[in-house]
């Protein structure tokens, strides 16, 4: 996900892991089980933005949450596929099916992490691929009882999704990195048109009127105040975990510098918060808002035309989320 337009975002192993007191009661289920795992599918635009593979890495390591697939969003959907399925492999989840989904144009410019996967084919993939990642969209609905949808890019998929099977709509929750309320980029004031409604607005509009079981949102006031930094980023950095070390390779590879390992910072991690919401509100401010996405792509409150939204306004606590997610994502 890229948060706006034509701006671009800027740019020893850790065994035992210190955490806050209340980060364990609250986030860390002692024994999780099938049976208390929400179920999750993931639709994303990875090997844009760096953020989505952060998420993924974050989904994979959440003992909340089981994925039960991975689908692609915009543009070469082929080639997000790619880096989907090789960063399973790499993460020991290649029992997770991944979907090819909807393509569109989009310069290669937005390929930045095209070299992580010129050793890999779809076809190496032991675990299933699916060339119709709508249909198995569906499938996976139909077969859950509970289904979360997580969408952190362009919302083409989904509204596919929502024309061709409204009646599983109603029985899916929907959570999405999407819109721009009242702040922008790094909390500066005034909403604007985020990146994945205004990759194609009609979809937006179509997902944001559809009849959700739940929605909720995290939009830039929120997500795009995330970046890991000082010590938060040397747990990530000194893990030697699965995860941790697929999503650095990853993140060279899209600073241009895939041999160097000299960065001392992330970028702005926007989806990693979509994932948080779905298993946890702890150190946000919710807030439920009546919405709509207008011609413009704005997300704007209409109490008489909009849906309600579960929205992620403002943090409580940013500091105490940015050492959970590292530390989830540093998890061996």
């Amino acid at each position: 996900m890229l948060f706006a337009g034509n701006l671009w975002k800027q740019a020893t192993k850790a065994i035992i892991i210190q955490m806050q007191p209340e980060t364990i009661a609250n986030h860390k289920q002692q024994n999780p089980t099938e049976d208390n795992m929400k179920n999750i599918i993931l639709d994303t635009d990875i090997g844009i933005d760096i953020d989505d593979t952060w998420a993924l890495g974050f989904l994979l390591n959440a003992p909340e949450l089981k994925t039960i697939l991975v689908t692609t969003a915009t543009g070469n959907t082929a080639y997000r596929a790619k880096i989907a399925a090789k960063f399973l492999v790499r993460t020991n989840n290649e029992h997770v099916p991944v979907g090819v989904g909807l393509t569109s144009v989009m310069e290669p410019k937005f390929e930045k992490q095209r070299g992580w996967t010129t050793d890999f084919k779809l076809s190496d993939y032991k675990g299933t691929i699916h060339f119709d990642g709508i249909q198995a969209m569906i499938d996976a609905m139909e077969g859950t009882d509970d289904p979360t949808l997580i969408a952190i890019g362009p919302l083409v998929n989904v509204a596919e999704f929502v024309k061709r099977r409204p009646d599983l709509v109603e029985k899916t929750n929907f959570i999405a990195m999407a819109g721009s309320i009242a702040k922008q980029l790094m909390g500066r004031p005034g909403a604007i048109a985020e990146w994945n409604v205004l990759q194609n607005i009609p979809a937006a509009q179509a997902v944001f009127s559809a009849n959700w079981k739940s929605a909720t949102i995290t939009p830039l006031d929120t997500c795009a105040q995330v970046v890991l930094d000082g010590e938060h980023y040397q747990l990530v950095k000194n893990a030697n975990s699965p995860v941790a070390n697929a999503i650095l390779q990853n993140f060279r590879t899209w600073l241009g510098k895939p041999d160097q390992a000299d960065e001392t910072a992330s970028s702005i991690l926007f989806d990693t918060v979509a994932i948080f919401l779905a298993y946890s509100t702890e150190w946000l401010e919710m807030k439920t808002i009546n919405l709509i996405v207008d011609d413009q792509g704005f997300t704007r409150e209409d109490n008489e035309n909009g849906n309600p939204f579960n929205v992620a306004l403002n943090w409580l606590d940013l500091n105490a989320y940015k050492q959970h997610l590292a530390n989830r994502i540093s998890l061996a």
